[in-house]
């Protein structure tokens, strides 16, 4: 009983960790857009305009992460080329297609905001 109870408290602390991650990442972005939008709204755009520069902003930044996610995977598969590992350099190849699937959304993030 005195394990389930560790289990249990390990468990809440993951779940507050997690919690606070995502809070400060949901923070972070707006706090981008918010500063992003400070020289848009410095103009005094309409709708449209605002709309346009936030798809932009996203679009950006959606593209950046899955470059990110793309090199990382490349440095998954080189590593497990180097541990002759085909495990990693397959959990490598899987993450390099995310990144450059993340990449190519990115680039149609246009069609979907519908920008164009």
């Amino acid at each position: 009983m005195d394990k389930l109870k560790k289990i249990k408290a390990r468990l809440k602390k993951i779940d507050t960790y997690s919690f606070f991650q995502f809070s400060v990442v949901i923070a972070l972005i707006l706090f981008m857009v918010g500063a992003n939008m400070q020289t848009v709204l410095a103009t005094g755009p309409d709708a449209d305009t605002l709309w346009d520069t936030i798809a932009n902003f996203v679009g950006t930044w959606v593209s950046r992460l899955g470059g990110v996610v793309l090199f990382i995977g490349g440095i998954m598969f080189a590593a497990g080329w180097r541990s002759d590992d085909a495990e990693a350099r397959s959990r490598g190849v899987a993450t390099m297609i995310s990144g450059g699937m993340t990449m190519a959304l990115a680039l149609l993030v246009g069609i979907f905001f519908g920008t164009e």
